[in-house]
């Protein structure tokens, strides 16, 4: 049994969008993180090795997201431009473009849950900042 599945492409685009708000949520968060790592490394003249390890290790874990928001936003960005070309009321039909939909979701879902982890275990770390 084959199924067509057709979406507008005023629907597609506006997924899309919602993939790009949530990245650059993410971005904003991971953004204020490092400020807050940065302030709490200049306030406190007695950091541990321990900490400086947890602190590298943060770090390292940011700059490894932010590799893969701007992957993804990449993507996106281009999906999206390329139906902005098509008229409003175009039925999205082709596979490749609803695949590569459902894949960059299932990307972001993935990042955004992985992030909302991350930072709920290193918020305790961070809260001597304010």
């Amino acid at each position: 049994l084959f199924v067509i599945v057709k979406m507008k492409a005023t629907v597609v685009i506006q997924d899309l969008d919602a993939l790009l708000r949530c990245l650059d949520f993410i971005r904003d968060e991971q953004t204020y993180i490092k400020n807050k790592l940065a302030a709490l490394v200049e306030s406190n003249d007695r950091v541990v090795v321990e900490q400086i390890r947890d602190f590298e290790d943060m770090q390292q874990q940011i700059l490894n997201r932010e590799v893969a928001i701007k992957l993804i936003r990449t993507d996106v960005v281009a999906l999206s431009r390329q139906l902005k070309n098509v008229a409003a009321s175009f039925e999205v039909e082709d596979k490749s473009i609803l695949d590569q939909l459902k894949q960059y979701k299932l990307q972001t879902t993935y990042l955004e849950n992985e992030f909302n982890s991350w930072k709920h275990l290193v918020d305790p770390k961070l809260e001597v900042v304010e």
